[in-house]
């Protein structure tokens, strides 16, 4: 991952790596590590749990109840 860019804010994140490539268990040029794929799946559910933790807690800018 070295050289990529992980940017997040505002429910978006965002990223230079190409990890759709790793959780199929490749790269670009080559078959991807054990290693590799173990840290693409791992940083993949950490993004499940932003994403979750983000919709149990509502909204971020609901009009205030009358």
């Amino acid at each position: 991952m070295a050289g990529s860019q992980l940017l997040a804010g505002e429910g978006v994140i965002f990223s230079t790596h190409d990890f759709g490539c790793l959780w199929a268990g490749e790269r670009r040029d080559r078959l991807a590590s054990r290693t590799e794929i173990r840290n693409a799946l791992e940083l993949g559910a950490n993004f499940v749990a932003y994403a979750q933790r983000r919709r149990l807690a509502g909204p971020r800018d609901a009009e205030p109840a009358i």
